[in-house]
């Protein structure tokens, strides 16, 4: 009796050493998506915040206008996309007259003045490098641009 309590538990190594790579690799290929999920979506809201800072009325507490403010436009966009691995350099700010037309300013050279129609445009670049070595080579750049048209003046009146 005792040799067969013995030969069950060996048995169960047996089946355990079989699934438990198995489940190891299922395991870290969860955890890649994720990350590469993670940093696609760091990268849309990282231009998205940027444009909207960008876009927004007012000034900064120095007076500049927040259109005119680039150092502001990319710590919006770093506030979000730090994490997955945003630099100050793949963030890209421009301003165009709308849809279809050539930028005719970008950072660090802004505007003095808009008129109706002109916007800020976002260009945000993270590259997403794997956390499981597996393939250590593997890259694979995420872009997302947006668009924010500037409001400049609005006057409102009863």
């Amino acid at each position: 009796m005792r040799q067969r309590h013995t030969c069950v538990r060996g048995q169960s190594l047996v089946e355990f050493a079989l699934i438990a790579g198995l489940f190891i690799g299922l395991l870290m290929g969860v955890v890649e998506f994720a990350h590469l999920l993670y940093v696609y979506t760091a990268t849309a809201s990282a231009a998205a915040e940027a444009a909207r800072y960008g876009a927004t009325t007012g000034t900064t507490p120095d007076g500049i206008p927040r259109y005119q403010d680039c150092e502001g436009i990319r710590r919006a966009a770093l506030r979000i996309g730090a994490m997955a691995g945003l630099r100050p350099e793949d963030v890209q700010v421009f301003f165009d007259r709308g849809p279809g037309t050539t930028p005719y300013a970008a950072c660090p050279n802004p505007p003095t003045t808009v008129r109706g129609g002109d916007r800020v445009v976002v260009r945000v670049t993270i590259v997403y490098r794997p956390l499981v070595p597996l393939f250590p080579k593997t890259t694979l750049p995420f872009t997302a641009e947006v668009s924010r048209t500037l409001l400049g003046q609005v006057r409102v009146s009863p």
